[in-house]
């Protein structure tokens, strides 16, 4: 077992290959992508429409889902149903986080840090990927705790 929870475990074990191949096509960090989805989606527990990263759906197109999440407005919790990217699976979601970080422009700082997963996620931070004022802190603490570099 490599954390030591069998739940993280089965999770880490689940993902880990689409992740390398996330990791070497998009150059996302394999830590911070697994993060990102054990955040996301409590360890694969509560994961919904195979929205592992939490990718709204905003002006995108194709499938989304709807379900209860929080935001931060204003500095305020606020929690709400908001519309979700939906993907066929566990592959097609990460493919796409990937290629959401890679492309889109307010993400180009994180790309000088690809070897460093901690600037990369304050760098997403940074940018807005989340509203939640800490993302960058629990993304840290969850590659950190789980030894996610490794």
């Amino acid at each position: 077992m490599i954390a030591g929870l069998k739940y993280v475990d089965a999770f880490i074990n689940k993902i880990v290959q689409t992740v390398q191949c996330v990791a070497r096509k998009w150059k996302v960090p394999a830590s911070v992508v697994i993060a990102q989805a054990a955040l996301e989606t409590n360890w694969g527990r509560a994961v919904k429409g195979n929205a592992y990263f939490g990718v709204k759906q905003g002006a995108t197109s194709g499938e989304a889902v709807a379900f209860t999440t929080s935001d931060f407005i204003d500095g305020q919790k606020v929690t709400m149903v908001d519309r979700f990217r939906k993907y066929k699976g566990l592959n097609d979601a990460a493919h796409a986080y990937g290629q959401l970080l890679r492309e889109a422009p307010r993400y180009k700082e994180a790309f000088k840090y690809t070897t460093n997963p901690v600037k990369f996620a304050e760098a997403l931070q940074h940018a807005g990927y989340a509203t939640d004022p800490r993302s960058a802190r629990k993304l840290k603490s969850i590659i950190n705790k789980y030894d996610l570099t490794a």
